[in-house]
């Protein structure tokens, strides 16, 4: 492994990602697989710029807008409704993140969910009920868990 981890460590890790059926080569991406500094900053500038482009075309229109981007990253960075946005080999009972660390899961999307049905009442003076996001946690942490070992997943915790 690349990141100077103790071999222990190094193993624990290699153990929780094979248990949760990952394929650890123990090799680094090429460079052709993954992004650069300059690629993330020339993504981060498009999605900001389609973004004040969408929030300008709402207010010019008066549609009601959901800023899922701003929404996530918040989620990201401190959590929301109980949830982390850390790796889900690191908080599987907690994550709102799916296994490819990107997209949602079943939590993270009703987190997405009440805030458009906020949106929605609050635009349309309705009483959608929001859902109970705390029914949708644990999806890694119950349903995989036959899959991962905690135990794995406890020492991988402890390397971070």
């Amino acid at each position: 492994m690349q990141m100077g981890l103790p071999a222990a460590n190094a193993q624990a890790l290699e153990q929780g990602m094979k248990a949760a059926g990952l394929n650890p080569t123990g090799q680094p991406f090429p460079e052709t697989m993954s992004l650069t500094v300059t690629e993330n900053d020339a993504i981060k500038q498009a999605v900001d710029g389609f973004n004040n482009t969408l929030q300008s075309l709402a207010t010019q229109f008066q549609v009601p807008i959901v800023d899922a981007n701003s929404m996530l990253t918040a989620l990201n960075t401190a959590g929301l409704d109980g949830y982390s946005g850390r790796f889900v080999m690191m908080d599987p009972a907690n994550t709102a993140f799916s296994l490819d660390g990107v997209h949602p899961n079943d939590g993270g999307y009703a987190i997405v969910a009440n805030a458009f049905i906020e949106k929605i009442n609050a635009t349309f003076q309705l009483t959608i009920p929001k859902l109970n996001c705390a029914e949708f946690k644990g999806q890694y942490g119950g349903s995989v868990s036959a899959q991962i070992s905690m135990e794995a997943v406890e020492q991988v915790k402890a390397i971070f």
